[in-house]
């Protein structure tokens, strides 16, 4: 394990992505990759063990990138996911899992006959925030760019 992660590289769990800042003694030490609403001292650290269960994964690959921007664009808004289930759906920490809710969100909140909640519109924006973020590191473009590419992916019918 310890040979697939270096200091520098990026561990993203459901919510955050960090960088490393030293493996040391079978462990892995981190702060948040980005510390905008973040306090910058702070760290974490976890056996090298258990980064994998405890749901830390590398940035995504160009390949799996590619692979998420596919099937969105393939995407149809299907069966309602019970909103109970959003958070159950983020912290399985794969980007195309992603894909039906936030199909979901994006037609229900672009559709007037509904009534699109704060809590909805903060899920939608969480998810499209750290996709942004992390494919941005991932491919080394600007977090907007990557915003607009699956805003306007979403847009397609």
């Amino acid at each position: 394990m310890n040979s697939q992660f270096s200091v520098g590289d990026y561990i993203v769990d459901s919510d955050s992505i960090y960088i490393i800042t030293k493996i040391d003694q079978g462990r892995i030490f981190y702060s948040p990759a980005n510390t905008e609403g973040h306090h910058p001292s702070v760290t974490g650290s976890i056996p090298l063990d258990n980064l994998v269960s405890s749901g830390f994964r590398p940035l995504c690959a160009k390949t799996e990138i590619d692979q998420f921007f596919k099937e969105l664009s393939q995407a149809k808004t299907g069966e309602i996911i019970d909103s109970k289930l959003h958070k159950d759906l983020r912290c399985l920490n794969e980007p195309t899992k992603l894909i039906p809710l936030l199909k979901q969100l994006w037609t229900n909140k672009n559709n007037p006959d509904l009534n699109f909640s704060g809590s909805n519109r903060d899920t939608l924006e969480k998810i499209v925030d750290h996709l942004s973020r992390e494919f941005a590191l991932s491919l080394k473009q600007d977090p907007d760019k990557i915003r607009k590419k699956i805003t306007d992916t979403l847009l397609k019918k």
